[in-house]
């Protein structure tokens, strides 16, 4: 085989002889490409691949079936399909201590194990975190990192917004965390705020200030935004939970966020609907919200927490539903046109995914 190769292209032969018979393979293919054709200069791309790790509990006993201590990594054998596949995490329980030979015949005591530590990861979600909720919300993080957490639990605190940080790692000590805190607390708003799109959207609809097809356009375009950032959002929380799998003991997460909208715009549809659909039943909200929807991205990862065995919380009920200070950073408008059904509708969209996690997670 011969490679040939200029700026533009590469030319592979491949020559193969028999008697009275002469095949040649050539094969072209584009090797570069031009400067025109190069990404901009500034933009990454990249690319994920997903790598499932599961956990897998083996108890040994002997044949009088009594525990069997003291086993490593190295006697293990793990095979999926006849294949055999590596351990990436081994954790044994130590041995208690030893029972004599011939018990007397007396009440025995109870053997201590210490249980392995409980894991602790706190998710900050700032792009849904409303600006008047944060002394409210770092009042009760603080609270929950400094007197909360049991003696030995190891904590982890992520910080999210264009991406995910993760500003102290499990083995740090307070001081660590509490400078992950402050960080946390001097993080400005999110670059897209949505609260701010929201509400021009609201006041364009209460002063008819364009056609209600143009209208109808931006509240597609805030939707089609909305659920991109929230499928963003859920992606590196779904990391977070993968990176959890193989840990020892028990393994907790809490989201610090006001919720997320599983049904993206859907309140504006409401809006939209009462203001020019009228009830002919031709535009329904539900149904026009329902395009946006990322219920399967939600229940995916419930079903990864359930796999890693991770139990996810959230701070202070996800922080709409029945908090004044959220509502009303929420349903703003120029005018009183947001009435009770509409915050309804916000509320209920906001908080379904937290519900979905913490209620199906234990």
């Amino acid at each position: 085989a011969t490679l040939y190769g200029g700026p533009r292209t590469a030319i592979v032969m491949v020559v193969h002889t028999k008697p009275h018979l002469l095949l040649v393979l050539i094969l072209i293919a584009a090797a570069f490409v031009s400067a025109q054709e190069r990404p901009p200069t500034g933009r990454v791309f990249t690319d994920s691949v997903r790598v499932d790790v599961v956990n897998v509990e083996v108890f040994v006993v002997d044949k009088n079936g009594r525990p069997v201590y003291g086993l490593g990594r190295e006697d293990f054998e793990l095979l999926i399909r006849g294949e055999p596949v590596e351990i990436s995490t081994f954790y044994a329980p130590p041995a208690p201590t030893e029972e004599p030979a011939e018990p007397a015949p007396v009440a025995l005591e109870a053997v201590e194990v210490e249980p392995p530590p409980r894991h602790v990861v706190v998710f900050v979600d700032h792009t849904n975190l409303a600006p008047a909720r944060r002394p409210e919300v770092m009042a009760s993080l603080r609270n929950l990192v400094e007197e909360r957490l049991a003696e030995g639990d190891r904590l982890m605190i992520a910080d999210y917004e264009a991406g995910v940080k993760i500003l102290s790692n499990f083995g740090d000590g307070p001081e660590v965390h509490a400078a992950a805190l402050q960080q946390i607390d001097r993080t400005g708003a999110a670059t897209f705020n949505t609260q701010t799109e929201f509400s021009r959207i609201l006041r364009c609809m209460d002063v008819r200030c364009d056609e209600p097809d143009s209208i109808l356009i931006d509240i597609d375009f805030y939707a089609r935004e909305l659920r991109h950032r929230s499928r963003m959002m859920l992606g590196h929380l779904g990391t977070i939970i993968e990176s959890m799998a193989g840990l020892p003991g028990r393994r907790s997460m809490l989201i610090v966020s006001d919720g997320f909208a599983i049904r993206p715009g859907e309140e504006l549809y409401a809006v939209y609907q009462n203001f020019f659909a009228g009830t002919d039943g031709t535009f329904r909200y539900q149904f026009q919200a329902g395009r946006f929807a990322i219920t399967q991205e939600v229940e995916e990862i419930t079903d990864l927490a359930n796999a890693r065995r991770v139990t996810m919380y959230v701070l202070n009920n996800g922080g709409i539903v029945g908090n004044s200070l959220a509502m009303s950073s929420a349903a703003v408008s120029a005018t009183q046109m947001i009435n009770t059904e509409v915050d309804f509708v916000r509320d209920a969209n906001y908080s379904a995914g937290m519900q979905e996690f913490t209620t199906n997670t234990g």
